[in-house]
This record gives C-alpha cells, structure tokens and sequence, in this order.
C-alpha cells in the first residue's frame, strides 16, 4: 500500500525536486500540495508569489492544491493555523508530510517536532546532498526555475534561471540552491508538469528588516 503524503508547497525548486523524487520511487500517494498564503494579500508568505500562480502550477502537475491561510504574520497564528491543518490530513490517513529542505538542521529539528505533535513524520528526499550537484541534477533532469527574491548581495541574479552556469555569478558565500535564504525560485516547467506555467514579470519591491540590530534589505519581483 502506498503511503500518503502532503506536500510542503512553496512553488519553487527544491520542493518541486523533492516531490519528483518520491514520485519516481512509486511507493507515495501525493494527497495535496500545502502552501501558506497570507490572506490580505493571497500572496505565498515567504516567496511572494501569486496564488494564481501557485493554482496554475498544481492544475499541471495535476495534484489537489490546499492553502494555509495566515491572518496576520505572528509566530503564534502560523503555528496554531499549521497545526489545524495538519490535523485535518491526519484524520484522512495521511501519516506523512514532505519538505525540501537540504542542510538545516535547526528547521528541520522544528518542523518535526510540529509533526511529532500531531502524530506524523517529516519525508526529505534532498536531504544532505551536495547542493552544487542538486542544482546540475535538477537542470540535467530538465526542470526550470527562475529567481524571484533575493537578498541585498544578489539582486542581480533576479529573474535569471538557475542553472549550472549561474553559479559562479552568485555572491560569495552563497549556497547554489539558496538554502540559507539567500534567494528563492520560481519553477516553472519539467517533466512533472503537463505543460510549462507561462508568467510575465512586474515591479521589483524592496523590503527591510533587522537582524542582529542591522538593517538587511530583500528584493522581490512581481510574477503574474
């Protein structure tokens, strides 16, 4: 019997690697994709990314698509909404849930004790590989990404595809998949999708925040 899985949903590279992983080993049943969206702006929280856009890329891989749907941006409000959620896929049977997470230990330590609580398990296909290769793999296997969010050191790189050749033009000290936060993608067609997800680009948005009592700058831009 196949497993059911949920899976973590941000639109990008790693999630949609991770999902082409399990999908090939053909011992997973995918139940839906989960995205978390704020409800103000029907906007993915960390990436920006339109819902529409979010909607148009489960309808070609032809997966249910389900949204966490956050009220505000307190910590306290992601956790209690993530928690109804995953209860909610609990009670249909669906025993796991699966992320793209590569090498932080720390968020994946967070993630399944939030599952632990709930009585599942967290699935992370890409786990501890080498991202340089990750990324080659990804583009040899004929997947295709741009950046759509960057921080402050590599606003170049924004809407420019990932691939090999790109990452010597990444800022030094620069994870090749971005795990550190330092940019977020974007995928937008290959050999899980039906048909490639056709977007045009908008304004680039700044946005500031604080860290360690220093002001860091990210850069969106606008897909639809």
């Amino acid at each position: 019997m196949k497993k059911k899985i949920i899976v973590a949903w941000s639109g990008g590279k790693d999630c949609t690697y991770a999902l082409y992983r399990l999908i090939k080993s053909s011992d997973y049943e995918v139940i839906a994709l989960i995205s978390n969206k704020h409800t103000s702006t029907n906007r993915l929280t960390m990436h920006g990314i339109r819902q529409e856009l979010i909607k148009k890329q489960a309808e070609a891989l032809s997966l249910p698509l389900d949204f966490i749907e956050l009220q505000d941006n307190t910590h306290e409000t992601y956790e209690n909404t993530l928690r109804k959620k995953l209860l909610h896929y609990k009670n249909q049977g669906v025993d796991y849930v699966v992320h793209g997470d590569i090498f932080l230990q720390d968020l994946k330590e967070y993630r399944d004790k939030k599952l632990v609580e709930v009585g599942m398990k967290g699935i992370y296909p890409l786990w501890n590989e080498n991202t340089t290769e990750l990324v080659k793999s990804f583009n040899k296997d004929g997947f295709r990404t741009i950046i759509c969010a960057t921080n402050e050191a590599n606003k170049h790189l924004l809407k420019k595809e990932v691939t090999p050749n790109l990452i010597p033009e990444m800022a030094k000290g620069t994870d090749p998949c971005g795990e550190n936060g330092e940019f977020h993608t974007f995928c937008f067609a290959g050999p899980l999708f039906k048909k490639t997800i056709h977007f045009d680009f908008g304004e680039t948005v700044e946005k500031s925040y604080q860290l360690n009592n220093e002001t860091k700058y990210f850069y969106f831009v606008d897909l639809y």
